[in-house]
């Protein structure tokens, strides 16, 4: 028989019809509201099977979410994965910390303490695959934002990427267009090279050839900066011969991209990004783009996690988000 699932602050207040944070403040004695109030919040946590530190349960889990320090500064995506994350884990009555993995971290396969001494860990994406590996059978339970390579033994949350490259390949081909390139970096991880497997079977879908001379593979780079000058080199010597529509692959190389074609005035060619683009994308022209709820994968990677915490020898779930396109206003053409 399956052990009971695990009460949680948001479920008591789903019962009384309050806000998580008002059951928080009267389990943790805090001041703001009647004792009438408190103690009614307080026997529902009780009837419900709630444990809390007040009422002689063990001390909260703590929940690492380990971080590659060398991206921190240039991706909003974190800051929407750890701020679901952290809501998440709060409604739990748990506690986050979150873990910067530097790149001397990875390079000397060294495993800060405050990841070890987790209770589980949330493995963000873009860490090093060797360093992974390694945290992967070292470490607590744990689950990864991302894509993860088959022989990892951990959960996973991601995004569904097969399914919004293909979005991308509908939106381009419903504008008209049947020569399709795309500018990507499959060198950077199993999620990337993913994409760029679901390009090439889109364009089979409609019947359309993978031009190699239209593909751009950029190499590995990390700040907008050296992107936009990957860019450069790689569009430079093509310049007129260029694809008048073209995928990219995640945020940086789309705006990269745009930049790079408006410096050498190919200001014709449509763009699509099968990703996400942040609000600090700095662009004179929207580009359609596929948006998903990024708080709601790092409040998924939580819930599965603890549910790993309850049960360790349940199989391995590998959870994919939907997507949709959104075209903020720009065309297909």
């Amino acid at each position: 028989m399956g052990r009971r699932k695990r009460v949680t602050l948001r479920d008591i207040a789903a019962r009384l019809g309050i806000s998580p944070f008002t059951v928080s403040k009267a389990l943790s004695g805090k001041p703001g509201m009647s004792e009438e109030t408190r103690e009614l919040i307080i026997r529902t946590a009780q009837e419900m099977g709630y444990r809390w530190k007040g009422a002689g349960a063990s001390p909260p889990r703590t929940v690492a979410c380990a971080v590659p320090a060398r991206f921190t500064g240039e991706y909003a995506y974190f800051a929407d994965l750890l701020q679901g994350a952290e809501a998440a884990v709060r409604e739990h009555g748990d506690r986050m910390t979150v873990v910067s993995i530097t790149e001397a971290d990875e390079q000397s396969l060294h495993l800060p303490p405050a990841l070890l001494e987790a209770s589980g860990v949330i493995y963000l994406p873009l860490l090093a695959p060797s360093w992974l590996e390694l945290a992967l059978k070292q470490g607590p339970a744990a689950i990864i934002i991302g894509f993860p390579d088959r022989h990892y033994q951990a959960d996973s949350v991601v995004w569904d990427a097969w399914s919004g490259v293909g979005l991308c390949v509908d939106h381009l081909v419903a504008a008209g267009h049947r020569r399709i390139g795309y500018v990507g970096t499959p060198q950077v991880s199993a999620g990337h090279r993913l994409r760029w497997v679901a390009f090439q079977e889109a364009l089979h879908e409609y019947g359309l050839a993978v031009d190699l001379g239209d593909v751009f593979h950029l190499p590995h780079v990390v700040t907008p900066e050296e992107t936009l000058a990957a860019a450069r080199d790689a569009f430079g010597p093509r310049r007129g011969q260029l694809p008048p529509a073209l995928v990219c692959d995640f945020e940086l190389v789309a705006v990269a991209t745009a930049r790079a074609l408006s410096e050498l005035g190919e200001t014709g060619i449509a763009l699509v990004c099968a990703d996400q683009l942040g609000a600090g994308a700095q662009l004179s022209v929207p580009i359609p783009h596929i948006f998903y709820n990024r708080p709601a994968v790092g409040r998924r990677a939580v819930e599965r996690l603890l549910r790993r915490l309850d049960r360790p020898d349940e199989p391995y779930e590998h959870i994919r988000v939907a997507v949709s396109l959104r075209t903020n206003g720009a065309g297909g053409s």
